[in-house]
């Protein structure tokens, strides 16, 4: 048992919105316990790097409102593509539920990834803590694949480090969550053809995808089906006739999100992810967006990862680094997670 709200019996239909989800959400209640007053967590005062680089992106707001600006935005995107791909009667189903002050996503038949296996959000809004943990242990009780946690900054302070130890959770390497005002200012436009393409052309983009990233077959079927929604853009990037790179955006609210860029090997550090910031960016702005947050890998000191370095001098600016938790399962039950790279 979980202490979630389950929404249609946990299994996502297109007879019910995301935004009752996340106002239940707001609601959801810890069963027999009282509620409990948030917590607010901020960074130290005064020195903290993670403080300077959120004041760099807008000076009101402070950790928690970072972290809840990209966390949630995270979990919409894939809620909605989950959602989207329901609508479509594109199974398999994901289940998305309220758990604790986290939205979970579970599909039981996928059991190589934990993009559509792990609960966002938690430790916002309430502490993250040892009725929680339980609680999304039970949730992914009997799952024969992995499953996982993000879990932000603000919500990991000490005891949090100590339970997890306990959990034995394997500890992710880190990836830096970024943010950028849409209104702000763009250079000109690229050179490069950049367009917002249609189911038709959504084959070719996950081609391109693949050979970037390692795709369980759930995530291909719902990123293919992405462009079906109109909370969804799909951009390609052409050299002459070729479609050379893409990604893709969700927009929701004020904010918007950045995801699975990738970009063909004989077209790199030729401009074109630039091209694709530019247009998705634009796009956001023109669709009522504020902001717009990404997930990136970060790389080592001596070789960053490109794209990190691509957003960061496009104008995006880190607001902090994050790690997922993760539970394997035993070994040689079930193949090794695809989640070796950040969908970015």
């Amino acid at each position: 048992m979980h202490d979630g709200v389950p929404f249609e019996r946990g299994v996502a239909s297109p007879q019910w919105s995301e935004r009752s989800l996340f106002e239940s959400r707001a609601r959801s209640t810890r069963a027999a316990q009282p509620p409990r007053a948030p917590r607010v967590q901020s960074c130290r005062p005064g020195t903290s790097r993670f403080t300077m680089l959120i004041d760099s992106v807008v000076p009101s707001w402070n950790a928690k409102q970072a972290a809840v600006a990209a966390e949630l935005s995270e979990a919409h995107a894939y809620s909605a593509l989950a959602l989207n791909a329901a609508a479509r009667g594109d199974l398999p189903a994901v289940e998305i539920t309220s758990l604790a002050d986290g939205i979970a996503l579970r599909c039981p038949s996928d059991r190589r990834s934990t993009l559509f296996n792990r609960v966002l959000g938690l430790g916002l809004s309430q502490p993250f803590d040892a009725p929680t943990a339980a609680a999304v242990q039970g949730h992914f009780a009997g799952s024969e694949g992995p499953w996982g946690m993000e879990l932000a900054p603000v919500a990991v302070q000490d005891d949090v480090r100590v339970l997890l130890k306990q959990l034995r959770l394997r500890r992710s390497l880190p990836t830096a969550m970024l943010a950028m005002d849409c209104t702000r200012a763009l250079a000109p436009r690229p050179a490069w053809r950049v367009q917002r393409a249609g189911l038709e052309q959504a084959a070719t983009a996950l081609q391109i995808v693949s050979q970037v990233f390692k795709l369980s077959a759930t995530v291909a079927r719902m990123l293919r089906a992405a462009p079906a929604s109109e909370e969804f853009s799909l951009w390609m990037a052409y050299d002459g006739e070729l479609p050379a790179a893409t990604c893709l955006t969700h927009t929701r609210g004020d904010t918007a999100w950045f995801g699975w860029s990738a970009t063909l090997a004989s077209h790199r550090r030729m401009g074109l992810q630039s091209a694709l910031l530019w247009h998705s960016v634009r796009g956001a702005a023109e669709r009522g967006c504020r902001w717009i947050t990404a997930e990136t890998a970060i790389g080592t000191a001596n070789a960053p990862d490109a794209s990190y370095r691509n957003m960061l001098r496009f104008g995006f600016s880190e607001l902090y680094r994050r790690h997922g938790y993760l539970c394997m399962p035993l070994r040689g039950r079930v193949p090794q997670p695809e989640r070796a790279a950040v969908p970015m």
